[in-house]
């Protein structure tokens, strides 16, 4: 592994929280060349990750806005059950019945 590999391992080992850490070293106690890349590999997306949060934190207000409700849970948990028969993700199913309102309404 690169010294540059090894450095970004190392910032993304740095974000897990200490059960991780732990959990971590443990693995790399064994010193199977298997595990200490995968355990490289986890930590390295542990920092990849965290930028794409950094940055979708950064740019979000720009690209997106909340279109929401606030409903009573009996009604709320009407949709999560329908949308979850279907196969959707609540998100899925709200958008998709909120296109689906607008064609209807501008067509």
């Amino acid at each position: 592994m690169s010294k540059f590999l090894k450095e970004q391992a190392l910032e993304g080992f740095s974000l897990l929280s200490a059960e991780e850490k732990t959990v971590i070293m443990l693995a790399l106690e064994n010193e199977d060349s298997t595990v200490s890349g995968l355990v490289y590999s986890l930590c390295y997306a542990r920092r990849r990750a965290a930028m794409r949060a950094a940055s979708d934190r950064e740019t979000d207000k720009d690209r997106r806005i909340l279109v929401g409700a606030r409903l009573n849970r009996p009604l709320a948990e009407k949709y999560r059950a329908c949308a979850r028969e279907r196969g959707l993700s609540l998100y899925r199913f709200v958008c998709n019945a909120l296109e689906r309102e607008y064609r209807r309404l501008t067509e």
